[in-house]
């Protein structure tokens, strides 16, 4: 295999549920996604991240960058979808 197919990028940072969501929406299209500062994320946020925020990380191989960017701009986690309320 190429060098390049174990390179890794991030497409998604956020609270562990965000990322969850977005791990789960990446393998139900073959995506395999990880997670990068998983237990630092949840236990000390702001040790991960500046703030705090995004301190979860979600990380394809780099020949499914592209794939996983637009996937993950097609989910909203602030507005619930006409017909929930």
């Amino acid at each position: 295999m190429e060098q390049a197919e174990y390179k890794t990028r991030e497409v998604f940072a956020g609270n562990i549920i965000e990322a969850g969501m977005v791990q789960h929406l990446l393998y139900s299209k073959g995506i395999e996604a990880d997670f990068r500062d998983e237990m630092l994320g949840m236990l000390a946020p702001w040790v991960a991240s500046p703030g705090g925020a995004g301190a979860v990380k979600v990380m394809v191989a780099e020949r499914d960058f592209n794939e996983a960017i637009a996937l993950i701009s097609t989910i909203s986690f602030n507005e619930p979808e006409s017909g929930y309320l």
